[in-house]
């Protein structure tokens, strides 16, 4: 009785006391406690018929809060934010909650953490996933080298698979690379170009690279040369032509330096008069001789009628 007196006298104070010396261990706790902060990707997981079909946050903030030695252990690839809309079979916005998933080293607390997350959940518009198979048209600027062309161009893969949602994917009819330069191409060359995306919200599942390659030849230019002269080739001296012969003209084709460098004298258009044995009317056919370096594709008159008279 003496011992339980000995308690009882003045309890008020000695629990006053006890509840302090609690709050004063808390406090300490407190004190010895540290934060840290994980910037965490959102994973969401869909129903595989559909896909998200708007902005949401790309990333959120972890806080852990716990013992020192504990909290600064953690690796980072160790904890995973998760929002889960599997449930949701049909289009339009919903809202779940994001939970935080610790694997590996997270998983070695003694319990003693608390963790917060920033946002605590998330809403997203969802829309049917549509997949397509389109053309590849490469997004070409410049121009080769002077005197050349790019007379033809292949790209492989020539068509690519876009994923995304219903709205972004449907009206696509064809997908462009990023911007390849052609600009003084003297040969045929090769280049890797990235697709364009058309939406954030669409990706590539077979990879977004192809591969460009572009044949580079001579340009061949088409040139008409007007009102040359006629020639009359082994006509007898003792006969003569009546009237005016009329002009005529050629069409030739080469590669730039050809054409610059051809003059007028070496273009000969001729009549052979050699078969003309005397006075009268004949009808005698026109024949080019141009370059042997330039292809010739027309040439005019193709003959002649010439009057023939003597002495």
């Amino acid at each position: 009785m003496k011992l339980l007196d000995r308690f009882m006298h003045r309890w008020h104070i000695k629990i006053f006391s006890f509840l302090l010396a609690l709050i004063l261990f808390w406090f300490y706790r407190i004190s010895n406690l540290d934060e840290r902060f994980f910037s965490v990707p959102l994973e969401l997981v869909m129903n595989n018929s559909f896909i998200p079909a708007g902005d949401y946050p790309s990333h959120v903030t972890v806080t852990i809060r716990g013992a020192s030695e504990e909290i600064f252990a953690v690796q980072e690839e160790d904890i995973r934010a998760t929002a889960n809309f599997s449930s949701h079979q049909a289009e339009g916005s919903f809202r779940e909650p994001i939970e935080v998933i610790r694997k590996g080293s997270a998983l070695d607390s003694n319990g003693g953490w608390e963790i917060r997350i920033d946002p605590g959940d998330v809403v997203i518009r969802q829309e049917e996933k549509l997949t397509k198979t389109l053309p590849v048209d490469p997004s070409l600027t410049g121009f080769p080298g002077i005197g050349y062309e790019m007379s033809q161009y292949f790209v492989s893969p020539s068509s690519v698979t876009v994923v995304g949602p219903r709205s972004e994917v449907e009206p696509l009819e064809s997908l462009s690379t990023e911007v390849i330069d052609i600009s003084g191409k003297y040969e045929d060359f090769t280049a890797m170009s990235r697709l364009v995306y058309p939406s954030s919200l669409v990706y590539f599942p077979g990879g977004d690279v192809v591969e460009f390659r572009g044949v580079i030849t001579e340009s061949l230019l088409v040139k008409t040369i007007a009102n040359l002269d006629l020639s009359l080739l082994s006509l007898n001296s003792s006969l003569t032509v009546r009237g005016i012969l009329p002009r005529g003209r050629v069409t030739i084709q080469g590669n730039q330096a050809q054409i610059e460098a051809l003059a007028r004298e070496e273009i000969l258009l001729y009549a052979d008069c050699g078969r003309i044995t005397g006075p009268g009317t004949y009808t005698i056919p026109v024949l080019p001789r141009v370059p042997g370096d330039t292809a010739l594709l027309n040439w005019l008159p193709k003959e002649i009628t010439l009057e023939i008279g003597g002495e």
